[in-house]
């Protein structure tokens, strides 16, 4: 299965445009290149961190929250109400919380977690605090799932907010610097692995039973159906990993749908962040 073209970093997503537009496009690009050059004083590099600077900020608003524009909208939708939902949690328990980042691709994205290699599916990124949605895949999952498919874009879209959730709290930071360790053996490594995803399934499950939108799909379909959905699609594109091609972040290998379903059932059940916690527990 083609995975599509690879995307530089962040790129954003080309708009659809009749094609007698793209010479007077390139004409303008020019134009406000030049301008922009002169208005750096004649300093190349002065304009390429000045256009680098415009690009990183280019997924937060001025307030700090998130846009959205190249999502498409029933995403922009869900993703909107998952991140007031942490902002309002973050008045209660003050861990933090600011907006992730998002970037919306086709295919495959180069980023800062995965240096000199191409990324696919949607993932997040902890470097720089991104969600990176891969519009291709999710719309792969509604086709061919329906409305498990579109319960399952829902389920994406809560576990990626809740890495960003763990990010800020600071566990992501600790669960890296324990991996480093020497001392840290392998099975170890695999172990706060896994009690990191099952904790963004049990905080999805958390925002999951506060969002109107999500209890009307999951109405509709059923969790464990749109889990297996999931990692279909998932281990579809990890069977690529071992050409080398890309790799797959949101790997079902750590954690299968029967684990995921019972923390993110657990943190639905719950509705609250402290209820349950896989790194407290040794039953998975």
């Amino acid at each position: 299965m083609s995975t599509g073209h690879s995307r530089s970093a962040y790129e954003p997503l080309p708009p659809r445009r009749p094609p007698w537009l793209f010479l007077f496009g390139g004409l303008l690009a020019a134009g406000l290149l030049a301008a922009l050059y002169r208005a750096a004083g004649g300093d190349f590099g002065q304009l390429l961190r000045s256009l680098d600077e415009r690009q990183q900020g280019a997924t937060r608003s001025g307030d700090g929250r998130m846009e959205t524009q190249d999502l498409p909208e029933s995403v922009a939708r869900l993703l909107t109400d998952a991140d007031e939902f942490w902002r309002g949690r973050d008045l209660e328990t003050a861990f933090g919380y600011e907006s992730p980042r998002v970037t919306a691709f086709y295919g495959n994205l180069e980023t800062p977690c995965h240096e000199g290699q191409l990324a696919t599916g949607p993932f997040y990124c902890f470097v720089d605090e991104r969600i990176c949605y891969d519009v291709a895949f999710v719309d792969e999952l509604v086709t061919r799932f329906a409305a498990a498919g579109e319960l399952a874009r829902a389920y994406l879209v809560g576990h990626l907010i809740a890495h960003h959730v763990q990010t800020r709290q600071g566990t992501t930071d600790r669960v890296r610097d324990q991996n480093m360790l020497p001392t840290t053996s392998a099975p170890e490594r695999r172990r706060l692995k896994l009690q990191l995803e099952l904790q963004a399934d049990y905080f999805a499950g958390v925002w999951a039973q506060h969002s109107p939108e999500f209890r009307r799909l999951l109405a509709e379909s059923n969790l464990e159906e749109a889990l297996k959905a999931v990692e279909t699609l998932i281990n579809e594109r990890d069977s690529l990993k071992a050409s080398g091609q890309v790799v797959v972040p949101e790997s079902f290998a750590e954690g299968q749908h029967s684990q995921r379903l019972h923390w993110f059932q657990l943190g639905y059940d719950s509705g609250q962040m402290r209820g349950h916690d896989p790194f407290e527990t040794t039953e998975h």
